[in-house]
């Protein structure tokens, strides 16, 4: 699916979730901002459909209490499946915030946490250092990221474990403490659990009532090729930089050959991608000279603009720099 095709978040909700009267018109306004940075974020189509598909369910279960209909139980915890680099923490932050001005939540606030922060290495400590996580995270989301580790679980083929058995006890004990607390903070915490595909499937089946807490599960795809050039493109609008057409050619064909690679990292390995373009380019002026030398003379006033757009091309050595060095790390 193509950009263009993706239709946005607001127009995939119920119309009187787009005009609520649920709401402050500040409340409204933080919703379409937050709905605004999702739909700028390139693909995830499945991503944008779940999330509306969601907010569409919770806000009629509003509309049910209102009229003192029976409620369906509203479990918002969710589990975030897919590589790295796709976007689960951004997601995860603006979907706090939507939560928020939902009034489901709030603080709306995003607490990080992962296996090493979650579990202890002394005896009997991970169930305190798991209550201290979810304490700062009430109000608000707890985003477990690689939660599968917490298992013991490892991404690695041929790892040996036992699926569905949780091999350490900090990790058994950290499971056990998180399940009570969802289950008492109810209607105050979000709990996203987040990670590989099939090792969260197993992390799933590590204690007999752990997927039955996670109500909704959205899947984060690889990004094509043609969407990390976008990515691209947009960080290098973004920090105000511009392409050669050529250079832009030879990227996307560097981005082709990194779709559905694990070890590249999707949007994270197109930062790096970037950040290494612009190292090359910096480089590359400085043994050029010439523009850099008459831009320090005129200290910010009066430059061309040949020498400014000199500042802001990356042209087409610069990506090929960047292309060695990103198969050399």
């Amino acid at each position: 699916m193509t950009e263009e095709n993706i239709e946005p978040l607001r127009s995939r909700l119920p119309g009187f979730f787009t005009a609520s009267a649920f709401r402050s018109q500040g409340q409204q306004k933080a919703i379409e901002a937050a709905f605004d940075d999702i739909d700028r974020m390139v693909g995830l189509a499945n991503v944008k459909r779940a999330i509306a598909d969601f907010l569409s369910y919770a806000e009629v279960q509003r509309l049910r209490s209102l009229y003192r209909l029976p409620e369906a139980p509203l479990s918002m915890n969710m589990v975030f499946r897919g590589p790295p680099g796709t976007g689960k923490t951004v997601v995860a932050r603006r979907l706090g915030l939507i939560l928020k001005a939902m009034d489901f939540l709030q603080r709306g606030h995003v607490v990080e946490v992962d296996r090493s922060t979650l579990t202890s290495m002394y005896r009997d400590a991970s169930g305190a250092q798991v209550q201290e996580k979810v304490k700062e995270a009430t109000g608000g989301v707890l985003f477990i990221d690689e939660a599968y580790a917490i298992a013991g679980i490892s991404t690695q083929r041929g790892a040996t474990q036992v699926p569905g058995a949780v091999q350490d006890e900090a990790g058994k004990q950290t499971i056990e403490t998180l399940m009570k607390l969802m289950e008492d903070k109810r209607g105050d915490l979000v709990v996203i659990a987040a990670g590989y595909d099939e090792p969260m499937r197993r992390f799933l089946d590590a204690n007999p009532g752990l997927a039955s807490r996670f109500n909704h599960s959205i899947e984060f795809e690889h990004y094509s090729g043609e969407e990390l050039l976008q990515i691209l493109l947009q960080n290098v609008a973004k920090s105000g930089y511009f392409v050669h057409e050529d250079a832009n050619h030879v990227a996307g064909r560097f981005l082709d050959r990194q779709q559905g690679s694990d070890d590249f990292g999707n949007g994270r390995g197109v930062r790096n991608f970037f950040e290494n373009a612009v190292t090359a380019q910096a480089v590359r002026l400085g043994r050029e000279g010439s523009a850099i030398a008459r831009l320090a003379a005129q200290q910010g006033k009066g430059a061309s603009d040949e020498d400014l757009n000199a500042l802001r091309l990356i042209a087409v050595d610069d990506i090929r720099a960047a292309i060695d060095k990103m198969k050399n790390m």
